[in-house]
């Protein structure tokens, strides 16, 4: 399937230590792109992006759930006061107009929160936000999900391009741009890490699209990333070879209450 929404416009000029978008990145738009249908159908109110470095994927994410509804409420709006400015005189109509799309807005309304431990990734994503329709976006510096926590969120959607590269364990949460890709034995320090905070940073029926390479699932052992825990079902959306990587996008459905 071929994307018809461009990737988000980002500058990342002023920042040298965040990660820029790369083949990881496009295969996780793709992913999320593909799964439209479902998103929608979860018409998720929180978002959230862990490493979220440029912080393309959740601007992505955000223009993916809000294009329509966003344009069509821009076009009502210009419509009826167009409308009402012509042809009637009754600020009265205006007003319940506008309450009428104030209400709309309301339930409409979803909450984007990026995550990351290097704070120049928090500004280069509301950057990328900004970039993008102005779109607002809240920054939290943290590891993993744990920032979630603090405020007692729990989150409808994760994005996670993990740190997947296997390397040496002290390489794993160093400063700056190796953050973004050390991942310690078999590439899954991070990533286990995230995953033992899943089923309490996810809400009942909410998902993660995570980002890694076929070495991190230890295929042949227990814990192959598919065998995670009951409370989920776990699915191999995509994957694509990029160099020697062997890149995969795993979609973790946390199941609903009256399911698990």
């Amino acid at each position: 399937l071929k994307m018809s929404l461009p990737t988000p416009t980002f500058d990342l000029s002023e920042w040298g230590e965040v990660y820029e978008p790369a083949e990881d990145t496009f295969l996780l738009l793709d992913a999320l792109e593909e799964d439209t249908a479902f998103l929608h159908s979860m018409d998720p109110r929180i978002c959230v992006e862990v490493g979220c470095g440029s912080g393309v994927p959740l601007t992505f994410l955000a223009t993916l759930l809000n294009t329509n509804k966003t344009s069509i409420f821009k076009n009502c709006m210009l419509s009826s006061h167009n409308s009402c400015n012509s042809d009637c005189n009754d600020k009265s109509d205006i007003q319940h107009e506008e309450d009428d799309m104030d209400e709309e807005a309301t339930k409409d309304f979803r909450q984007f929160i990026a995550i990351d431990i290097n704070k120049d990734a928090i500004e280069a994503t509301r950057v990328t936000f900004k970039l993008n329709g102005g779109l607002d976006v809240e920054g939290l510096v943290g590891d993993c999900l744990s920032p979630l926590f603090s405020k007692g969120l729990q989150a409808d959607i994760v994005l996670f391009n993990a740190p997947y590269v296997v390397t040496p364990n002290e390489e794993v949460g160093g400063n700056g741009m190796m953050a973004a890709w050390a991942g310690g034995d078999h590439g899954r320090v991070v990533i286990d890490r995230l995953l033992k905070q899943l089923p309490q940073a996810l809400a009942p029926g909410g998902c993660m699209y995570m980002v890694g390479i076929k070495e991190n699932i230890k295929e042949g052992h227990d814990d192959n990333l598919f065998t995670f825990t009951p409370e989920f079902n776990v699915e191999n959306l995509k994957q694509r070879r990029a160099g020697p990587e062997r890149l995969v996008v795993l979609k973790y459905t946390r199941k609903k209450l009256e399911e698990q």
